[in-house]
């Protein structure tokens, strides 16, 4: 056999697999297969090494001005450590895990002052205090009071 005649018989091979799986595969089927992907939820996000966007607090949206950082946590993968930013400020501390049970310990941070945000950063960081639970749904964390409230919820921004 000679390359070019291997070519081409591999090339009709390929095309004739190719037309079959078409063939096999009917409108109905491609449409049921499309509609159980969308209907499918994505995983849920791991609570450590995610970087967790602040987006409410106490019930109400978060916004973050012009020039500042945005309120956020990332759970360190390898010890009990947070690090993030209340807003205005860098932030670390500790944490403890268990199941769904979640408290925070030793917050601190820097002692900056900007010209927003700093009421934000006081009640971001008061109500970590208050966090007993946390409850994650696909890119989403809700952190939960002792009376099961939402205080936080935080969405996921994959690290890199």
């Amino acid at each position: 056999m000679t390359q070019a005649f291997f070519r081409r018989f591999l090339i009709a091979a390929l095309f004739a697999t190719g037309l079959s799986a078409c063939a096999a595969t009917s409108p109905s089927a491609s449409l049921s297969s499309s509609s159980t992907e969308t209907t499918m939820t994505k995983p849920d996000s791991p609570l450590r090494n995610t970087y967790w966007k602040l987006v409410t607090l106490n019930g109400k949206p978060v916004t973050t001005a012009d020039r500042q950082r945005e309120a956020h946590i990332v759970f360190s993968s390898q010890d009990n450590r947070i690090s993030g930013s209340s807003g205005c400020n860098r932030m670390i501390g500790g944490f403890e895990d268990n199941a769904d049970q979640l408290t925070f310990k030793g917050l601190g941070g820097t002692r900056m002052a900007c010209q927003h945000g700093m009421e934000l950063e006081s009640q971001f960081m008061q109500t970590l205090l208050k966090v007993a639970r946390y409850r994650i749904h696909g890119e989403h964390m809700d952190l939960l009071d002792t009376q099961g409230a939402i205080v936080a919820g935080f969405d996921a921004v994959a690290l890199q």
